[in-house]
């Protein structure tokens, strides 16, 4: 298939060198060390973003997830939302919580840059009532296709949860209408 062996050594904060063995993706690029690393998954469909009103009856929260790297997986959607919610501070009107994070600095993380440090907001009565540090990077999959990872934490409060969007290219759940005028 064209693809080589790329040798990637990392130093663990002991001073070990850990040597791991990966290919280049399709496009040529070495995946981050992260994306060859484990994660979880979050695919339940209740963290699908769906403005208007959740199928949920019951609040769901996010505060005794592990701290660690995630990825989303539909049913659940596929990525963090880079702007707020339509609506907030309405139970369920986004997804299965009240309060769903979005990524306060605007921007998907982008194969090949690394990991990026993100901000995690979760909007309530404004739209970043809580906010917490975090991290993303691009990984790509074994088809080609891109996906997130998200350094996440356990939130510090219920009813807050980390709810997705159901494809990369969508940056809101809205869509927009363009018109012409007509002459």
């Amino acid at each position: 298939s064209g693809k080589s062996p790329v040798e990637i050594i990392t130093t663990t904060p002991s001073g070990q060198s850990l040597i791991e063995m990966t290919t280049t993706t399709p496009s040529g690029q070495i995946p981050n060390v992260q994306c060859l690393r484990s994660y979880s998954v979050m695919n339940e469909s209740w963290r699908k973003i769906m403005y208007g009103g959740s199928n949920e009856t019951t609040l769901k929260c996010d505060r005794s997830i592990p701290p660690g790297w995630y990825r989303f997986m539909e049913p659940a959607g596929v990525k963090l939302p880079l702007t707020p919610p339509e609506s907030y501070g309405w139970y369920l009107e986004t997804c299965g919580t009240a309060a769903s994070a979005w990524v306060q600095n605007g921007t998907d993380p982008v194969l090949g840059k690394g990991v990026m440090d993100i901000n995690i907001c979760f909007a309530f009565t404004s739209v970043c009532q809580w906010s917490i540090p975090s991290q993303a990077v691009a990984c790509p999959d074994s088809d080609g296709t891109l996906f997130y990872l998200y350094h996440l934490q356990p939130v510090e409060a219920c009813w807050l949860a980390y709810c997705a969007l159901e494809n990369m290219s969508s940056t809101t759940a809205t869509s927009t209408t363009t018109s012409t005028a007509s002459l």
